[in-house]
């Protein structure tokens, strides 16, 4: 047992640690994708010279991929800053003794939707980095069933773990009542 105990006392700080730091690094990455983004539009003869492109519509098009690839990568920060942060807090529950409350049930399922949210920024990164960069709708990028199953897939975790949390308070509250 106190291999268990110590491993698991080990394993909670390094993960606290580790999750503060993808949190810096989160934006950090931030600034440089704007730095890259003012850069490419403030100074475009430079940076299409430090990707050895000649003014050619090709070039062009390589261009606005690139931008719209940093566009959507940052776009997607402030997501994953969602799902680090709901992290940190579930790691601080386990530390405090108890995982199993109502508030990281909400915390899943909240990170369950924002997964889906950065999955659903994949096509439209797939399509600037081919460099089509048009506007797709979420049926075109997925097919008629794949949202609808992605979807689905998130409903069911966060619904299970929300019916294990509620029978465990269930559970405690016989425990007192008897």
């Amino acid at each position: 047992m106190s291999i268990q105990k110590s491993s698991s006392s080990t394993a909670l700080p390094i993960a606290y640690v580790t999750l503060q730091i993808l949190i810096v690094v989160n934006w950090l990455m931030a600034a440089g994708i704007l730095a890259l983004l003012i850069v490419s539009i403030a100074n475009e003869p430079w940076f299409m010279s430090a990707f050895k492109l000649s003014a050619s519509p090709e070039a062009e098009r390589v261009l606005m991929g690139l931008r719209a690839i940093a566009a959507l990568g940052f776009a997607a920060i402030p997501l994953h800053y969602a799902v680090l942060k709901r992290l940190l807090a579930i790691v601080e529950t386990v530390r405090a003794g108890d995982p199993f409350v109502a508030a990281n049930a909400h915390r899943l399922q909240a990170i369950a939707w924002v997964l889906l949210a950065l999955n659903l920024l994949q096509p439209w990164i797939l399509r600037a980095a081919s460099n089509q960069v048009e506007v797709v709708s979420i049926r075109e990028a997925f097919g008629p069933d794949e949202f609808g199953k992605r979807k689905n897939l998130v409903e069911v975790v966060a619904r299970d773990y929300r019916i294990y949390v509620d029978d465990k308070l269930k559970a405690e509250l016989r425990l007192k009542l008897s």
